[in-house]
């Protein structure tokens, strides 16, 4: 919904994850145009990349990155733009991402976006690709901003929703699995009833 949820994060350890099980082909994409960070990751710059593809008509190819993990590949943000709404609205946006999909059918493309809820071009993007799915991390997301980006996310295919950062307490314990899993059933309850703490 807002920065500091951990999507950079949460997305990257995602493609990663993929493209380390033998048969995945995953491409990853930083499609955070005003403030990108994931080139960080991978130690590498940001631009070339997708919005210099995109505006420069650069090749795609020119600008992937492999990583070195597995089969996954890298497209930076590219330099930055302060508002990349009408650019991710654009016919270029939507070829890329067609040609995407029919070039690799099997290829997982992870994409990164800006937050959705101050800025459109995420929700733009969210009505183009196949799935969406939002990163919620705990003392940061509020339920009102979460119902406020599912609304501004109406037209999107919500995967799921990714709790990031939670706390040990917050996890419920299952009678007769507590021993079993080395969980604290007392530290829950005790988080529940706001005694303890």
């Amino acid at each position: 919904s807002v920065m500091g949820e951990g999507k950079t994060l949460v997305s990257a350890n995602l493609a990663i994850s993929l493209a380390q099980e033998c048969d995945n082909t995953v491409l990853y994409i930083d499609a955070d145009l005003r403030a990108p960070c994931a080139h960080g990751l991978f130690g590498v710059e940001a631009s070339p990349g997708l919005s210099d593809c995109l505006m420069d008509g650069i090749p795609l190819h020119e600008a992937l990155v492999p990583t070195g993990v597995g089969r996954l590949s890298f497209l930076p943000a590219g330099r930055q733009l302060p508002n990349p709404g009408e650019l991710f609205a654009s016919s270029l946006m939507r070829d890329m991402l067609h040609e995407m999909k029919r070039r690799y059918a099997d290829r997982y493309v992870i994409i990164d976006t800006a937050p959705a809820l101050p800025f459109a071009e995420t929700r733009v993007l969210g009505r183009m690709v196949d799935g969406v799915l939002l990163v919620a991390r705990e003392n940061i997301a509020t339920l009102n901003g979460i119902s406020k980006t599912l609304e501004a996310l109406e037209g999107s295919n919500l995967m799921g929703v990714i709790y990031n950062d939670a706390s040990h307490l917050a996890w419920p314990s299952f009678p007769g699995y507590g021993d079993r899993y080395g969980t604290n059933r007392y530290a829950y309850g005790a988080h529940r009833t706001g005694q303890g703490q």
